[in-house]
C-alpha cells in the first residue's frame, strides 16, 4: 500500500510542477512537459494496477 500512495503522490507532484515551468523556446516547454505528464501518466497507471491487484488478491482469498 505504500508503493501505492508513493506512485500517487509522486505522480500527482509531477503533474502540478509542470504548471511552474517557463522555457525561452515554447517546443522546449513543450516537450518537457510532455515528458513529465507520461511519466506521470505511467506512475499513476501502475499506482491504480496495483490497487485492482491487490483487490483481485483479496477477492480470490
Amino acid at each position: 500500500m505504500i508503493k501505492f500512495f508513493l506512485k500517487l503522490v509522486i505522480g500527482i507532484l509531477l503533474v502540478f510542477s509542470t504548471t511552474q515551468l517557463t522555457f525561452s523556446s515554447r517546443l522546449a516547454m513543450f516537450l518537457t512537459v510532455a515528458i513529465i505528464n507520461i511519466v506521470a501518466l505511467i506512475l499513476l497507471s501502475s499506482a491504480i494496477a496495483d490497487v485492482i491487484k491487490s483487490y483481485i488478491k483479496k477477492k480470490k482469498l
